[in-house]
């Protein structure tokens, strides 16, 4: 199937692309790729279907987080209670 990717800045179109592909799943990694490229803030990404309706219209910030790698895990640290007259040790 063909779709049509635009990156949109308050309407206009400042970068387009034509996909041939066979599924969704290209088109979301190109978008990926696209929003990396988009310095500007507020832009959209839309992507439209051969006869023309809208498949996906997403602001590229909100591509960006959705492919980000997810944050490490936070390290935690414990209190441990020290004896009397000394100070609580944090590990």
């Amino acid at each position: 199937m063909r779709y049509d990717l635009q990156v949109l800045r308050d309407d206009e179109v400042v970068a387009a692309e034509r996909l041939v592909v066979t599924g969704l799943r290209d088109v979301w990694s190109r978008i990926a790729r696209m929003a990396d490229h988009v310095a500007e803030p507020g832009c959209q990404i839309r992507v439209t279907e051969e006869a023309g309706g809208i498949a996906i219209l997403i602001g590229v910030t909100a591509a960006r987080r959705l492919f980000k790698p997810p944050a490490p895990p936070l390290r935690t640290r414990t209190v441990i209670d020290a004896p009397p007259g000394r100070a609580r040790a944090i590990v």
